[in-house]
């Protein structure tokens, strides 16, 4: 049986088909109608709730999302959460702040999983993270997240303040995590994502400049390092077109260092500007020996 009586205690909800009751006169004249009634406040709402138990008339609870959205993120402002709710219209079918992270990550990892941690840096660094409140809602998100973790995870999600450093806080623990910064993170290895294109940009242009200044050394210490393979990849990259502008610094052994990470065009390419080695002499003919 369908409800006659939808009752918005919190107000701002919306039932398609239903009128909208926000008096005791109002509903007192529709209430033993036949269309749905949708009634609004916390006392109308009581009133409604005993006089369809009297009479048999089945009655229905209702959220408004901005509500619903509030009982999941307590800390979050009525402006913030209609924002929200505009910009991401599927917010509004979550039941939990692991789903509404997913919704904003576009993504089924869950929370404590290394993927998710892992996606929720790149949020935090990418396009995403620049449109309008999408960072007030996250961080409220992240805030709520990290009471259901423990360990270092718990960082990935409470470790900025709401002071705009949410962005400087996932770069560094990402710099750390891929293996890019001496003092790594022991996390999960590899990377449990793939780096985004603008990532990859970022960190070739920042591998060529150090390459650049410090050659094939720079290569060397990340593959020290055990850097993730992505950065490696781009690493390497950076080694082999440093090589081809320095021919002088590019041997056998140098490529052979570097191939497990270079793109099979870039490799063919130093590969055809080794010196070729010389033939070997001829054999010496013996001369014949002297009479005497």
């Amino acid at each position: 049986m369908s409800a006659r009586f939808y009752l918005d205690a919190a107000g701002g909800a919306e039932v398609a088909g239903a009128h909208s009751v926000n008096s005791e006169a109002e509903f007192l004249r529709l209430a033993l109608g036949d269309g749905p009634l949708l009634v609004h406040g916390e006392a109308l709402c009581r009133w409604a709730r005993r006089f369809g138990a009297g009479r048999g008339i089945p009655t229905q609870e209702v959220v408004a999302p901005t509500a619903r959205l509030q009982r999941l993120l307590p800390r979050l402002a009525l402006t913030d959460a209609q924002a929200a709710l505009r910009g991401w219209p599927a917010l509004a079918q979550a039941d939990s702040a692991d789903e509404l992270a997913q919704t904003m990550l576009d993504s089924a990892a869950l929370v404590g999983e290394p993927q998710h941690a892992a996606q929720w840096l790149l949020w935090w660094v990418g396009p995403e993270a620049q449109q309008p409140g999408a960072q007030t809602l996250m961080r409220q998100v992240g805030t709520a997240l990290a009471g259901e973790v423990s360990g270092h995870w718990r960082g990935v999600y409470d470790g900025a303040a709401d002071d705009g450093s949410e962005k400087a806080h996932a770069e560094g623990l990402l710099r750390r995590w891929l293996g890019l910064d001496s003092e790594s993170l022991d996390w999960p290895r590899p990377f449990p994502a793939v780096l985004p294109d603008h990532v990859c940009r970022r960190l070739g242009e920042m591998l060529e400049h150090a390459t650049a200044a410090r050659g094939i050394a720079v290569y060397r210490e990340l593959r020290e390092r055990q850097a993730d393979p992505q950065v490696l990849a781009l690493a390497g990259t950076a080694a082999g077109e440093w090589l081809r502008h320095h021919p002088e610094a590019l041997g056998r052994d140098t490529l052979r260092e570097i191939q497990d990470h270079l793109q099979t065009e870039l490799h063919g390419d130093l590969l055809a500007r080794l010196p070729r080695p010389l033939p070997p002499l001829p054999p010496r003919k013996s001369q014949p020996g002297r009479t005497g």
